[in-house]
């Protein structure tokens, strides 16, 4: 008997799984380079958002002579809103402003993930403290996702002290102060 052999055109089982396991590696590869680069686009916007929200108290303090003192919340997100609802509107800035308010900024930002942040856990969120009672300084701090060693020393307007709502710890805030007393 002869055996004939078959001309078979096609791939064996091997080198299908050898080009399925090439495609797995390399889509991982990049799927890991995307989210980086993502918590890196997010984490430029939080710096880019609070150099802009500090010049507007600037604007703020310019015609009004005092930073604005918004109403407390129990959560880091209630008193980001009341922040905002200030600068946007002038109502809740701590202070009757005479006259027509002129907004600072039309659309106070808030964090990029859009995260319901509260005080206990460090979500990633923006945060407004004013100075102590007399309205001449602000504590603005934006939670960075990614660890940036070259801002952890960084506090626009200021150096860290034990004191600033948590600048100076390794929870990778982005702090800008002004005159802040403490």
């Amino acid at each position: 008997m002869i055996l004939s052999r078959k001309n078979n055109k096609g791939f064996t089982l091997i080198e299908l799984l050898v080009v399925v396991a090439i495609i797995g590696v390399l889509s991982s590869v990049v799927l890991v380079s995307i989210n980086s680069a993502r918590i890196s686009a997010r984490d430029t916007r939080r710096i880019s958002d609070m150099k802009n929200i500090s010049t507007a108290l600037e604007l703020f303090y310019s015609a009004y002579g005092r930073y604005p003192i918004t109403a407390g919340a129990s959560y880091w997100d209630g008193h980001w809103m009341n922040f905002q609802t200030c600068l946007e509107t002038g109502v809740g800035c701590g202070f009757t402003i005479s006259g027509i308010y002129e907004p600072v900024m039309k659309d106070v930002p808030n964090d990029p993930k859009d995260v319901t942040p509260n005080v206990s856990d460090n979500s990633v969120t923006y945060y407004f403290s004013y100075n102590c009672t007399n309205n001449q300084g602000y504590l603005l701090k934006a939670r960075l996702e990614k660890n940036h060693n070259i801002l952890q020393s960084d506090a626009d307007g200021g150096a860290f002290s034990a004191v600033d709502l948590g600048c100076a710890d390794t929870y990778n805030y982005y702090c800008i102060k002004q005159n802040w007393c403490y």
